[in-house]
């Protein structure tokens, strides 16, 4: 059993790749310093002039829409590059290389040097599971919550507004996550794809 929960979240091993010198020169500029920034302008705005939270028109349902479209491009981008021949492409990436710590069957732990098709490929398929998990939530949240409002204020009470605050920051950091990592794959899908060595410029 545990080994098919392994296999259904291996997307999020892109969390844990490692590229950089330092916190704020590496990947971890991407998935948690510039979400965790925007997100808290975010969290205003959505709190201070939605309509609701799940609703249609409200500041997380108004996502939905968005991830319909994204889950299908994922999931074409992951294929794409999967699939796309480009001399250079699994070659490791120039600079500091992207590593993955990989654990052998023997036990041991190495990290594993990814090539550039590898790095995209965890980016896309991040992505992808991301979105997806993210369209259900809000899906079966919204449901929930067209029913649940009178509960959610008797166990809340006067703290109501503190709890709505922090459900819309909840799902607003892997939202903007998903936005901020989908730029830099478009970066690398339009940039460094075609650009891969000076003979290349």
């Amino acid at each position: 059993m545990i080994w098919a929960v392994r296999q259904l979240l291996t997307p999020m091993r892109y969390l844990r790749i490692r590229q950089g010198i330092s916190l704020f020169k590496s990947k971890a500029v991407y998935d948690w310093a510039l979400p965790i920034i925007i997100s808290v302008p975010a969290t205003y705005i959505g709190y201070k002039y939605s309509d609701g939270i799940f609703s249609e028109k409200g500041v997380i349902g108004g996502f939905q829409k968005l991830l319909e479209i994204l889950v299908p491009f994922y999931i074409a981008a992951l294929a794409a590059v999967a699939t796309f021949a480009r001399d250079g492409l699994d070659d490791p990436m120039k600079g500091h290389a992207a590593t993955l710590s990989v654990r052998h069957a023997h036990g041991d732990w190495i990290e594993h040097v990814l090539t550039r098709r590898q790095f995209i490929c965890y980016l896309f398929g991040y992505l992808a599971f991301l979105s997806l998990v993210l369209f259900v939530a809000i899906l079966f949240l919204n449901l929930v919550s067209q029913k649940s409002g009178v509960a959610a204020h008797e166990i809340f009470g006067e703290h109501m507004q503190a709890a709505k605050i922090a459900v819309i920051y909840i799902f607003m950091l892997p939202i903007w996550q998903m936005i901020v990592t989908t730029l830099l794959g478009v970066y690398f899908m339009s940039e460094r794809l075609m650009v891969m060595t000076e003979s290349d410029l």
